[in-house]
């Protein structure tokens, strides 16, 4: 085949093919390989918000959820409305039970992308999770009699 020269400096190609190969893999499950991918992105692109995402959804598949959470913030420290992050950081927080942050950041994601590819699983994990927040209402038991009403003994405090 044709010899490719080679390359003084990686190209913001090679680190797009890296990231979209990342993608395909991760997407596969194929969760050692698509990280190995988006590991090469990062050094070509320290800061490269697509290959902190993608590093955050492989952390994400394999249960590694402060993991997970650290990347989609890192990726949105370099672009605070890039959506795969916000939705990958409002499913990081969720999984971690953390609904009210998980609900300001759908909510974030429906307030930039309002008809987005992600809006309707957003608005629907909002509806979700709002639920999950609501007190519930639980029959008061009859032994739990109002004893908040203990007032603590005052000292009185030694005259200077």
């Amino acid at each position: 085949g044709p010899r490719h020269p080679p390359d003084e400096e990686a190209g913001p190609r090679d680190y797009r093919r890296l990231v979209d190969e990342g993608d395909r893999y991760q997407t596969e499950g194929r969760n050692a390989q698509a990280r190995e991918r988006f590991r090469q992105a990062l050094a070509l692109r320290p800061n490269g918000t697509e290959a902190l995402t993608g590093m955050g959804y492989v952390a994400l598949d394999q249960r590694e959820l402060s993991t997970a959470a650290s990347y989609f913030r890192q990726a949105l420290g370099t672009n605070r409305r890039y959506s795969e992050a916000l939705i990958g950081l409002g499913e990081t927080y969720a999984s971690q039970g953390q609904y009210p942050q998980a609900v300001d950041i759908y909510n974030e994601y429906l307030q930039y992308f309002p008809s987005g590819p992600h809006a309707n699983l957003a608005r629907r994990q909002v509806e979700a999770l709002q639920e999950r927040l609501r007190p519930r209402q639980e029959p008061a038991s009859p032994d739990s009699r109002g004893t908040s009403g203990a007032s603590s003994p005052q000292g009185s405090a030694p005259g200077g």
